[in-house]
């Protein structure tokens, strides 16, 4: 671990360790897609959580979390 951690600006870095043999994932890619478009309906529904909803992600973006 000593070879892959760094000091920078203040702040550790430390890189991920790989494994060798990587596990098969499922894709949840139609899982995600699904969950994002009852999100969008459940948005368009509620003008008050829409703008919540967006309030939260500009607080994001301003932090730079995002």
């Amino acid at each position: 671990m000593k070879d892959f951690l760094k000091y920078e600006n203040g702040r550790y870095r430390v890189a991920v360790p790989w494994k060798e043999n990587k596990p098969d994932l499922p894709d949840t890619k139609p899982m995600a897609l699904s969950r994002l478009r009852s999100t969008e309906r459940n948005l368009k529904k509620n003008s008050h959580v829409a703008k919540e909803y967006q309030a939260t992600i500009q607080a994001y973006v301003e932090t730079g979390y995002l």
